[in-house]
């Protein structure tokens, strides 16, 4: 995950807009959102 992140955080550090990072947040956070029920449904 550490070189995933790094990955991430160089190429944001390097986008000229603000369009990008909000656009990638809005994903992660999505693809969060829709991940966390079914690993509690995996864990039990």
């Amino acid at each position: 995950m550490t070189p995933m992140g790094q990955g991430i955080g160089a190429s944001l550090g390097k986008a000229k807009g603000m369009a990008l990072p909000i656009l990638l947040c809005f994903v992660l956070g999505a693809l969060i959102t829709v991940a966390e029920p079914d690993l509690q449904v995996l864990a039990e």
